[in-house]
């Protein structure tokens, strides 16, 4: 084992490392020798200095345009694969990732033109953008819904129009994949989902939005400037959910949030195309039974003027309007004047009309 200091941190067998306190142990930022060619093994420990660390984070870009890796093997304490980590490894033909790693961020493959064949295991389960772009698997695949190993990519070819059903099995929507799609109107998601990539529906046109009870993530700007939609019903089941998630959507004029403890969501509902003061007095923010005072008291929620908690059977307070119903939809998202007899989308909920 050869082991010496490099301005970065220190440096084992060929690789650069340096201690990442966020993620904890230590981070790899690439390779000394740019040209190397072959495999490449990331271990999943490094000992400096009589310590051993794990190797928790593949920096960003810390091997792009390696053009002589052929095949990487990622060691199972790796959790995190940065943004743009192999981007542009033209000669790279397999990846085998450990069992650790749980998010592979934006464009982290992007250019691999000989990375035909690869398997994204079940415990990888937030994508970023443009990933696997360009590569020999992407280039191969005929116009239409780009699924792999049940994570949906998106849409190749002309863009989907009018609603989206997700099929059953989908675990994962990957950041961009629905990105400036104006013509989609409405989504279904299956209840297999357990997150949404960053800007995976930026700017679409849909007017109701229902996530699955089985969703724990929403990525950055994953519904920003969807202008049209008026209505959202967020689950229990979310932990996370990031900056300018919902930013700019002008038309809201709902929230279901079932979250019975409030976390820091800070600018996810931030608005900046108008009259602030207007806008978070005019939304409310339904709230479980008994915890109005938490969301009166986090970060990103208190800034809501109008929160409400929905009544403990399950019927929510309606906003109300000349009809005494509040806003009313169709399931495919089509506004109505008034409740029509069988299923309908009041205030972002379910009612049979009989």
């Amino acid at each position: 084992m050869v082991v010496a200091f490099s301005v970065y941190g220190f440096t084992v067998d060929g690789l650069v490392y340096s201690e990442n306190s966020y993620y904890g142990g230590v981070q790899v930022e690439g390779l000394v020798d740019k040209s190397y060619s072959g495999q490449l093994v990331i271990p999943e420990t490094v000992t400096h200095n009589g310590v051993t660390y794990p190797v928790k984070v593949i920096f960003t870009q810390a091997f792009k345009d390696c053009t002589g890796l052929t095949s990487v093997v990622i060691g199972d304490a790796v959790t995190q694969i940065f943004q743009g980590a192999f981007n542009g490894c033209s000669g790279l033909e397999s990846v085998f990732l450990g069992k650790s790693v749980i998010n592979i961020r934006e464009e982290a493959f992007y250019g691999c033109s000989s990375l035909a064949e690869f398997t994204i295991p079940e415990w990888v389960n937030i994508i970023g953008q443009s990933v696997y772009e360009n590569t020999a698997w992407y280039n191969s695949l005929s116009d239409g819904l780009v699924i792999k190993d049940n994570v949906l990519f998106g849409y190749k070819g002309n863009k989907p129009e009018g609603e989206l059903v997700i099929q059953d099995g989908i675990r994962v929507v990957a950041g961009g994949a629905f990105k400036h799609c104006p013509a989609l109107t409405s989504i279904v998601f299956p209840n297999t989902l357990l997150s949404i990539g960053d800007a995976a529906f930026f700017q679409s046109h849909i007017t109701t939005l229902t996530i699955p009870n089985s969703v724990s993530y929403i990525g950055e700007q994953a519904f920003q400037g969807c202008l049209y939609l008026k209505s959202i019903t967020l689950p229990a089941s979310l932990e996370e959910i990031d900056f300018w998630a919902f930013r700019n959507c002008e038309s809201l004029e709902d929230i279901y949030s079932y979250i019975k403890e409030p976390f820091d969501i800070g600018g996810a509902f931030s608005y900046s195309d108008g009259d602030v003061d207007e806008y978070y007095s005019r939304v409310i923010l339904h709230v479980p039974a008994g915890t109005k005072a938490l969301y009166e008291a986090t970060e990103g929620w208190k800034d809501f003027k109008n929160i409400v908690e929905i009544d403990p059977s399950g019927i929510a307070t309606i906003h109300s309007e000349k009809n005494g119903y509040g806003a009313v939809y169709n399931l495919s998202g089509q506004r109505l004047a008034a409740p029509h007899r069988g299923l309908n989308i009041i205030g972002g909920r379910k009612v049979v009309m009989k």
